[in-house]
Parts: structure tokens; C-alpha cells; sequence
């Protein structure tokens, strides 16, 4: 596992999960929806394993902003605000890491 992203907010999703920010841009291939099993490292914590799904998702977002409609997100199923604090480190395999990556610009 290697750092995927640094929570930078959070938003609660019903019945789905705690969405996080930021988000990555589709790569070039399009995405294929995957569960996977991230770690959280909270800021002052102890690191621990969940299930998340990382999707494509549309965001409604101001005009002019197209290359910010389809985004890809990651999300937990079962963690709140609260256990991943902004500031947290989002760590996943380092095949997605780098698919993801390498078409974000970061």
C-alpha cells in the first residue's frame, strides 16, 4: 500500500458512505468501478483497514468546469467524520495509485 491521497474534506453520503476529497480526473480509458481495501492513517490515530469503493462520479459543478464533471471519488463504506479526520492519509494498492495519478496531474 502506498499514499493515495491527504483528506482534504469529507462529505456523508446516506446509505452509501463518507466521501472524500480531493478526487482525481478520469483517466483517458475511462474507470471501471473497483471495492477495494484502503488503510486510514488518521493525523494522531492508529492506521487501520476499510472497504471503499473508488467510482466515477458525476459532480454538479459551476459552467465552464467540464473536464469537473466526471470524477473519480473515493469512498468508505463504514467510517465517519470522525474517524477520518481531515488531514488523514488515504493509502491503496500501488497499481490504482498510479493509474490514478498519472492522469490527475498531481
Amino acid at each position: 500500500m502506498i499514499p493515495l491521497l491527504t483528506v482534504q474534506d469529507r462529505l456523508p453520503l446516506d446509505k452509501l458512505g463518507l466521501m472524500l476529497a480531493p478526487d482525481f480526473a478520469v483517466p483517458k480509458g475511462g474507470w471501471e468501478d473497483r471495492s477495494e481495501t484502503v488503510t486510514v492513517a488518521p493525523p494522531s490515530g492508529e492506521p487501520f483497514e476499510t472497504p471503499a469503493l473508488i467510482t466515477a462520479s458525476h459532480l454538479c459543478v459551476s459552467k465552464g468546469a467540464k473536464d469537473r464533471d466526471w470524477r473519480i471519488v473515493v469512498i468508505l463504506f463504514s467510517c465517519t467524520e470522525k474517524q477520518v479526520p481531515a488531514g488523514s492519509t488515504i493509502l491503496a494498492a500501488e497499481e490504482i495509485v498510479r493509474e490514478l495519478l498519472s492522469h490527475s496531474g498531481a
